[in-house]
């Protein structure tokens, strides 16, 4: 959402019909950094100074498009003495990652699991969305924060309710298809970004899964582990029979199949 880019001062409207390597070395004063002289990015020459050349801080600044056609380092202007906020943006989201991870357990285990996925779920796509469409840079930075208190419990929650509902030899292969998804959505988001180059597009992809999910409420069952521990005997039965009979269909459907081939 704000890699690194290429920016530089912003031409004045009497100097548009200028390429952008005449405004730099019209404009632009060099500054040498690791041994290599470049232009500056904060700094630019005064167009009114004469001779003297003053240098001056940007107002404006003009981006590098040649990959990224859209990040929030171009729409907010983080850059120069600004850069820090897309830093600190990113540190309230881990802040309210870590905050998440401490007590998200906590409260699936005090409401259930499929009540605090769900919500998690939506909590994370509601914020994700107002971030997205906000244009307050101060409004992104909070909903950072607050959609990272959703959005590991996520995972978290659902890793813990697939490994409740089957036998303890199978929990190992059930945690690990859990992550899988997880893993191949990491392999595949870099493609995403190459296709897209948007942090706009990016963001709302990489948070859709979130609204999917939602309309799978009528079809999920409790933890029956965890209405045991409630003493809700009767409706852990109830989700086991489920359980069960949804197995013995699957079961009959593929023998049927099997015998008909």
């Amino acid at each position: 959402m704000a890699p690194n880019i290429d920016y530089w001062c912003a031409k004045p409207a009497e100097f548009v019909n200028m390429t952008t390597e005449e405004w730099k070395n019209f404009s632009i004063p060099l500054e040498l950094i690791e041994s290599k002289q470049v232009y500056s990015k904060c700094e630019m020459y005064s167009l009114s100074s004469g001779k003297n050349r003053t240098r001056i801080s940007c107002t404006s600044w003009e981006y590098d498009h040649s990959f990224y056609t859209s990040t929030i380092t171009e729409k907010w202007d983080l850059v120069c003495d600004r850069a820090w906020i897309a830093s600190f943006a990113q540190l309230m989201y881990f802040v309210g990652f870590l905050i998440s991870v401490f007590i998200g357990g906590q409260l699936s285990d005090k409401f259930g699991r499929k009540p605090m996925f769900y919500l998690t779920s939506a909590w994370t796509f509601i914020f994700s969305m107002i971030s997205i469409f906000t244009s307050s840079v101060w409004l992104f930075v909070a909903c950072r924060f607050l959609l990272a208190l959703g959005r590991p419990n996520t995972t978290q929650i659902i890793y813990v309710h697939a490994t409740e509902i089957v036998r303890k030899e199978y929990r190992i292969a059930v945690g690990l298809t859990c992550k899988l998804g997880y893993i191949i959505g990491q392999f595949v988001l870099p493609g995403l970004v190459w296709i897209f180059r948007d942090w706009f597009y990016i963001e709302i992809i990489y948070v859709l899964p979130c609204l999917i999910c939602l309309p799978l409420w009528w079809v999920t069952s409790e933890s029956p582990r965890w209405l045991i521990t409630q003493g809700k005997i009767n409706e852990a039965e109830k989700v086991n029979l489920t359980i069960f009979h949804l197995i013995e269909l699957l079961l009959t459907m593929r023998w049927t199949t099997r015998k008909q081939t």
